[in-house]
């Protein structure tokens, strides 16, 4: 039986994304390491879903990405380094891989800053 034969399992394809992803995690590394805390807080905005209405009041505070004019810095900023893309009001980040990297970033840090909160006393 050929390797084409197999049936892949949903092991072989976690197997394969943690490959993806392992491969390109340096790329991304370098692609993020020079963004501000701001451009990182806009990606991470984007990765939750929020692709319009990010200069809400409640986005703005709860993203912490400061004045809705700086929405647009922002944007901008990101849309030449070519990390998202814009159609109509709509923005997102155009690379899967790159989305999904950065939502298992986001979801680190979140559980580091909650390991901390529970470890104060």
């Amino acid at each position: 039986m050929g390797h084409a034969d197999k049936e892949a399992t949903e092991e072989d394809y976690q197997e394969a994304v943690q490959d993806l992803l392992a491969q390109n995690t340096p790329l991304f590394k370098k692609q993020t390491e020079d963004l501000t805390t701001y451009q990182m807080n806009f990606l991470r905005a984007i990765t939750e879903v929020v692709h319009t209405e990010l200069t809400t009041q409640e986005n703005l505070w709860k993203y912490q990405l400061g004045t809705s004019a700086n929405d647009s810095i922002i944007k901008r900023s990101l849309l030449k380094k070519e990390l998202i893309e814009t159609e109509k009001k709509l923005v997102y980040i155009s690379d899967p891989v790159l989305k999904l990297w950065l939502r298992l970033e986001f979801g680190k840090k979140k559980m580091k800053r909650k390991r901390h909160t529970h470890c104060q006393v």
